[in-house]
């Protein structure tokens, strides 16, 4: 076998992973449009986002290839190719290797030490020895390292300038046609990779990191709720157990009273409109019945609202009122519960703001509630009746529920 054959081959190989690497380096630096765009855990309607006025105030991101951060406040068609070519934005990190070249059995390199401090330019092997020492008090350096004297193997560029440094591998093969391979995975991997922050006004700031978009790609913020609060939906669950009914029928004929036990209540709603104040004063309307939030429709008699303070850690002065309209076994029904809070500590889980009370803490807290339903049948039109809450009642095993969506 021919001895060089090896040598061959292995030179053919590295010539073409320069070139491969060349190509889609070049490929990937042609253009990397992409857009920004808000949206939240909770919905990503358009119209919702719009109504409440979603948006991005700007974008922050850091490119992994020149190590520097840049900060944009458009949204659509945003050329990062561009903007990395930019000058006047500062560096994150004050060092950049501007350009590896080789020469015969020389290594050319130029960099730049952004920051105009000393720097210091250091060739190390794989044992960590220090092959190749030199001092630069200049920011832009450009020389030239002969590699004749050195073994076949791979090689680490270090410069050190203050407390940065760079390391970049090389691989030096030292024969007739000298190869020096520039690791331009390092440059594949970072080139075009970015971390975005997106900031939209009292919001948590959202990171996306190590994403490399493509071409067109749309960026999408998924932000957490904001302060002061905005809501989206509620739920409420209402128990009163230990509380006597009073029911009643008629019919053409006569009428029945009858007396049971319990008040309970489990009902979901959506957000249909949201008037808040600089004060903390909160009115939250909701309709159960609409689906689009969006059509205008809007029911007094099929709804709620939620009205209270908050106040540090605590919702004051509550009004819940609720109202429900079905049609269940051919009768038309009207269900009505309404109470008042003094004070009722909240806590936030999973974005959702909770108050949680019961039979010790609903004593001397709550008060004017009342809860009552009538209804009607649709044939015999003349056949109705309902039910309402005694005065009278206690405590014991009371539940009240609230979560309100943050949005």
């Amino acid at each position: 076998m021919n001895p060089n054959f090896n040598i061959l081959k292995a030179k053919s190989i590295v010539s073409f992973s320069v070139f491969l690497s060349l190509f889609v380096y070049h490929n990937l630096t042609i253009a990397q449009i992409v857009n920004f765009k808000p949206e939240t855990y909770y919905s990503n309607s358009d119209l919702w986002n719009d109504k409440y006025k979603l948006n991005i105030d700007s974008v922050e991101f850091y490119s992994y290839f020149t190590k520097s951060k840049y900060i944009v406040k458009t949204f659509n068609n945003v050329d990062l190719i561009n903007i990395l070519n930019i000058n006047g934005y500062s560096p994150e990190n004050n060092l950049s290797i501007n350009k590896l070249e080789i020469i015969n059995t020389n290594l050319l390199i130029n960099y730049t030490s952004y920051n105009n401090s000393a720097s210091n330019l250091q060739i190390i092997d794989l044992n960590g020895s220090i092959l190749y020492s030199s001092f630069y008090l200049t920011n832009s350096i450009q020389t030239s390292i002969d590699f004749s004297k050195y073994a076949n193997g791979t090689y680490f560029i270090n410069i050190a300038c203050g407390t940065e440094s760079i390391n970049y591998p090389i691989i030096y093969l030292n024969d007739e046609d000298l190869c020096f391979i520039p690791y331009f995975e390092k440059t594949l991997i970072n080139e075009g990779m970015y971390r975005f922050t997106g900031y939209s006004k009292n919001r948590p700031a959202v990171i996306i990191d190590s994403l490399s978009p493509k071409d067109g790609d749309t960026i999408k913020f998924p932000f957490k709720y904001e302060k002061p609060f905005c809501f989206r939906n509620c739920k409420l669950t209402f128990d009163l157990p230990d509380c006597r009914v009073f029911k009643t029928s008629q019919d053409a004929i006569e009428t029945k009273t009858d007396t049971i036990y319990g008040v309970y209540l489990e009902q979901n709603f959506q957000s249909f409109d949201i008037i808040r104040s600089t004060d903390s004063n909160y009115y939250i309307g909701f309709d159960e019945a609409i689906n689009d939030l969006h059509t205008g429709k809007e029911s007094a008699s099929n709804g709620a609202y939620v009205r209270f303070k908050i106040l540090n850690d605590s919702l004051v002065n509550i009004y819940v009122h609720t109202a429900k309209n079905i049609i269940e076994n051919n009768l038309n029904w009207n269900y009505l519960l309404h109470f008042q809070i003094l004070t009722a500590q909240y806590q936030i889980v999973n974005d959702n703001l909770i108050i949680d009370l019961n039979q010790d803490t609903l004593p001397n807290n709550i008060f004017n509630i009342e809860a009552s339903a009538k209804w009607i049948s649709q044939f015999p039109s003349m056949n109705k009746g309902g039910w309402k809450m005694d005065k009278v009642y206690s405590f014991v095993a009371a539940v009240v529920h609230l979560v309100l969506q943050l949005y």
